[in-house]
């Protein structure tokens, strides 16, 4: 058991002693905390205690400057009442605003407190109670959270003080605590290899670099203006030289106009330059989503503030700099909030669009002993959608899923005995963006590789003149009529059942009669 499991425990097997006091006293001895004005803490939480007489509870816990002392455990606020020990997180993630003194509030200039109705008692739905502390503290301290190192890089270059090799020696907790979380992330077997969307920057130097180059300028076209990223992989090549074309001229003019303003704060400016460009350096280690820029966006706001308002105190002569100006205002001062709810809202469409498939999937018990093949699909992201679906309301799903083709031109379909179908898609295996998330181009398949599963066997028989598979023979574990597959193909309705052809026979599975599109 850990301290913070056995200190829930402890605090609940408490409840009606109604003595602040005396809890803390029990609470310090047994788990020998170390106190820092109104925070005893240890090296695996922080708590502060308080004391309430009824239900509500608003009274002032603490500063944000004390709160950053210990922001990196779990921080619970203790509320003793004459019937309960009510425990809270209080991380900064689960605040809801800073309600003292905050006026002068800033990145070097940590000010301000908070009170006990400023702590969030439910985050996107996940209520702030005992059985919940660990999953919220994950989220507070996320994967994502990564790339607040390219901030705290920057903070040790330009808001520190001392020499550099000192502010630089004060990092070296964050870096162990990277490479710590990095190796254990490495030797659980997490992480990404031969995908054409996702790129490992240790693994792959030098793909990561050539992807840093493609994305980092449609990331900050998506981050300034109204141009998502998300489109990105779906683009044509002649939209796609247009966009990246827009982005760069953006990035160019932008500098130009911004960067006199930003000089003015030379330290502060160059400090949130330093934690964008890194944060954004992490995120096109991934395709473009503006889901990811969460901590670039983070940086670019104060940016845009400093830059507005030198901007309105020393407008530019020239009109193309006012006309950019003005626009980038619009964008991000009028449109933007206006749009975050609508982009946000959009994740429902994708749910619409996904839902027809799990409606088709069996969902009695029996399932679960069942292995579905889809033969062909438009939409392969549906069904694991599906299964987190179904895996989070409880109801039965397939034990397996074999997924054979996703072509967007016609797939011929060969049974060559009783167990194996040969699938020849007219455009050949991992041929649309979305696929290529699977595999890169730049790891290519040659005839005669294998993928075994524990039930079935896909060998190449054919390869595309780039290194995509053109046909694949899959043998499976038992006759094609056996009860355990459930056979399924991709339809406006989602996924229809499908039958197998007879030993010896061809069937053309036409696509353009069953897509979406």
């Amino acid at each position: 058991m850990t301290k913070l499991t056995e200190l829930l425990r402890v605090i609940a097997s408490h409840n009606g002693l109604n003595d602040k006091a005396a809890l803390t006293t029990i609470i310090c001895a047994r788990f020998g905390l170390t106190r820092d004005r109104s925070v005893y803490y240890c090296s695996e939480f922080a708590v502060r205690f308080c004391s309430a007489k009824g239900t509500s509870f608003s009274n002032t816990v603490l500063s944000l400057s004390n709160l950053q002392k210990v922001d990196h455990l779990p921080f619970l606020v203790c509320v003793v009442t004459p019937q309960e020990n009510r425990i809270l997180l209080a991380n900064t993630t689960m605040l809801r605003k800073v309600s003292h003194s905050s006026h002068e509030l800033r990145v070097d200039n940590i000010k301000g407190s908070f009170n006990g109705s400023d702590i969030l008692r439910e985050f996107e739905g996940i209520p702030n109670t005992p059985e919940n502390i660990e999953r919220l503290f994950n989220i507070h301290a996320g994967e994502m959270g990564v790339a607040t190192t390219g901030f705290l890089l920057g903070h040790a270059l330009w808001l520190d003080r001392g020499p550099l090799a000192r502010r630089l020696a004060r990092l070296w907790p964050h870096a162990v605590l990277v490479a710590l979380w990095q190796a254990i992330y490495s030797l659980a077997g997490y992480g990404v290899a031969a995908s054409g969307a996702y790129v490992n920057p240790l693994r792959e130097p030098m793909a990561f670099l050539a992807k840093l180059v493609e994305r980092a300028p449609v990331l900050v076209l998506g981050q300034l203006t109204p141009v998502s990223a998300d489109f990105w992989g779906m683009y044509p090549t002649a939209v796609k030289v247009t966009v990246f074309a827009l982005a760069l001229g953006l990035l160019v003019a932008f500098a130009r106009v911004a960067w006199p303003r930003l000089a003015t704060e030379q330290r502060q400016s160059s400090f949130w330059l330093v934690g964008v460009g890194l944060s954004l350096a992490l995120i096109c280690a991934s395709g473009p989503q503006d889901r990811n820029l969460v901590f670039v966006g983070f940086g670019v706001a104060p940016l845009l503030a400093i830059a507005f308002a030198r901007l309105v105190e020393a407008p530019p002569i020239q009109r193309w700099r006012r006309s950019l100006a003005s626009t980038l205002a619009v964008f991000n001062l009028a449109l933007a909030p206006v749009l975050l709810p609508i982009k946000c809202l959009a994740i429902l469409g994708i749910a619409h669009m996904f839902l027809p498939v799990d409606n088709s999937i069996p969902r009695d018990p029996a399932i679960t002993g069942k292995t579905l093949v889809v033969v062909w699909t438009q939409l392969e992201p549906a069904v694991y959608y599906s299964w987190s679906l179904r895996d989070h309301g409880g109801i039965p799903r397939p034990g397996r899923t074999r997924i054979l083709a996703t072509s967007r031109e016609d797939v011929s379909i060969t049974r060559l005995d009783e167990v194996t179908l040969r699938l020849h898609p007219g455009d050949g295996f991992f041929a649309s963006e979305a696929s290529k998330l699977f595999r890169s181009a730049s790891n290519p398949f040659s005839k005669g590789d294998t993928v075994e599963l524990s039930n079935t066997k896909a060998t190449v028989t054919e390869v595309t003149v780039d290194g995509r598979p053109a046909t694949v023979d899959f043998r499976f574990s038992a006759p094609l009529e056996s009860p355990e597959w459930l056979w399924m193909r991709g339809s406006r309705q989602g996924l229809v059942k499908w039958m197998p052809p007879k030993v010896g026979e061809t069937v053309m599975l036409a696509v353009l009669e069953h897509s979406l599109s």
